[in-house]
């Protein structure tokens, strides 16, 4: 596996975060060519690409999946790994919270500074 290296060679240097490390492994050819996911194993990976790219995982979470899936090869023990550590109830919670946050209107207050 080619990434593999990279991936390696950024845990040397320091300079990544986890969620990157994680993203490189799920790009790696050998995962997303695979044949054996489900329609819905697919659906939940580009969540989490999503959650990788918009940098809404969890540091915790991710160190700990890395940790599982740094030195693994086989792409099912990649994906039990990564939905053991983050189940699809977390997408409904960050959807559900981001959807009500969108939704309450803001409420700006000038000072009587502002206005003279």
């Amino acid at each position: 596996m080619a990434e593999k290296e990279e991936v390696e060679e950024s845990t040397k240097k320091g300079g990544r975060d986890n969620a990157t490390r994680i993203r490189k492994i799920l790009d790696a050819k050998e995962i997303k060519r695979y044949n054996g996911f489900t329609d819905t194993d697919d659906e939940y990976l580009a969540k989490v690409r999503d959650m990788l790219d918009e940098g809404a995982m969890p540091k915790t979470v991710a160190k700990r999946i890395f940790t599982e899936i740094k030195d693994e090869t086989n792409p099912m023990k990649i994906l039990a790994a990564i939905k053991r550590n983050l189940p699809e109830q977390f997408f409904n919670q960050t959807a559900s919270a981001k959807d009500v946050s969108m939704s309450i209107p803001k409420e700006v207050i000038l000072s009587e500074y502002l206005i003279k």
